[in-house]
């Protein structure tokens, strides 16, 4: 296959299947989770079964009798149940056979969807599944480069692993496993524009109790592409739309994992930003260079969270009361690492500005950017790396 690569998940995934009787691997549509279970897992567990509830004749058995189904799989572990949300009651029965014994590894449930009381999904596993969260290719991923471990208060590599037309590259394209190879852009335009279709006008209308307007969201997706600061906010005012609705959409689309909100820190003014889920819809949409960065430098993060398992890391952004922005603040523990993305090939004073004013303000934070090269401002203890350092 063109877009085979293994994934880094896969690790984090066995192990988690080691302790716990239930594993959940959520992520955005084709983000690569059927391929991960179907392809990669077999070749590390042997006696997997898959069954997806996409067919209709297997999702109508198992939503009439889903004990019975389970029953027909007992020597089939883990049985892994593909787009699980889309039968509720397969938690309950799930809960019914782990609560008979709890051999870690029975259970791998796949979706599309978060499972919570907004899909119509009860709390029935609570304390008995354990979740991972899967994220598009990374950059890395994309070239096939080896796995490292990421200290997350300084998520890069001191020396670039790819050269900088890589990275351009894949901040146009993506890491959605089936679009990011296809050669023709023409036809990737076309495949991007088809998730699009499929997020907005089915995947969001199967969200229960909501009535979902698909072109609404697919102008709140480009919005958070284009606008300076994607607030719901400022997304209301652009659209000319009720704040309501645009908050509903929102976090419908975070249900989905298509959007990802990102907090003010702390000491900081402003509302919460969103991002796209993948580099290559930003770029479909029009995002800057700047965005794209942005959103490359989030979801690297958030995969290196899920994948290394770090629970207790924080992100958020600061915005001064002037607006000066730093994109990303990661929190571990008591220690806070700020990083700001400078997008210009030569480099911005105002931007050391915006830095150099900021590590005045907060002296404990580590401070740093990703800029056009390797630059470092000793005196006031920043370190900027290049583009190529992160992924």
């Amino acid at each position: 296959m063109p877009h085979y690569r293994n994934r880094y998940i896969v690790a984090s995934l066995k192990k988690k299947l080691r302790f716990s009787p239930v594993v959940a691997i959520q992520g955005v549509r084709q983000s690569g989770k059927s391929f991960l279970v179907r392809e990669l897992l077999p070749k590390e567990i042997k006696h997997a079964h898959y069954e997806t509830f996409d067919r209709k004749i297997t999702r109508d058995f198992a939503s009439t009798n889903p004990e019975t189904f389970l029953s027909k799989f007992i020597d089939n572990y883990p049985l892994i149940i593909d787009e699980a949300q889309k039968v509720p009651e397969i938690f309950d029965a799930v809960k019914f056979v782990v609560d008979q014994s709890r051999t870690p590894g029975k259970f791998l449930l796949l979706g599309s969807t978060e499972f919570s009381k907004t899909t119509l999904i009860s709390e029935s596993l609570t304390g008995r599944m354990s979740r991972i969260r899967i994220f598009p290719l990374t950059l890395s991923e994309t070239l096939s480069l080896p796995q490292r471990q990421i200290n997350l208060r300084k998520p890069f590599h001191e020396e670039a692993r790819f050269k900088r037309n890589n990275l351009v590259r894949y901040l146009d394209r993506g890491g959605m496993p089936a679009i990011f190879s296809i050669h023709s852009l023409k036809e990737q335009e076309l495949a991007f524009e088809d998730w699009i279709t499929l997020t907005c006008d089915r995947d969001l209308r199967q969200i229960p109790n909501l009535k979902l307007d698909s072109n609404l969201a697919r102008n709140i997706l480009e919005k958070i592409a284009k606008l300076e600061e994607p607030t719901a906010g400022n997304i209301s005012a652009s659209l000319g739309k009720d704040l309501r609705k645009i908050k509903i959409h929102l976090e419908s689309l975070e249900t989905l994992f298509v959007v990802h909100k990102i907090n003010p820190y702390q000491k900081s003014t402003g509302k919460p930003v969103y991002l796209l889920c993948d580099t290559g819809i930003a770029s479909f949409f029009g995002a800057t260079f700047e965005r794209k960065l942005e959103t490359h430098l989030v979801l690297h993060v958030l995969a290196a969270m899920s994948y290394q398992m770090e629970a207790k890391t924080q992100l958020s952004f600061y915005r001064s009361s002037t607006g000066a922005r730093i994109q990303l603040l990661i929190t571990v523990g008591a220690k806070t690492t700020a990083i700001k993305i400078m997008p210009t090939e030569k480099i911005d004073l105002r931007e050391i500005a915006v830095l150099t004013a900021f590590q005045k303000k907060y002296p404990d934070i580590t401070t740093l950017a990703f800029g056009p090269e390797r630059f470092s401002l000793k005196k006031d203890k920043i370190e900027i790396y290049p583009w190529e350092s992160l992924g």
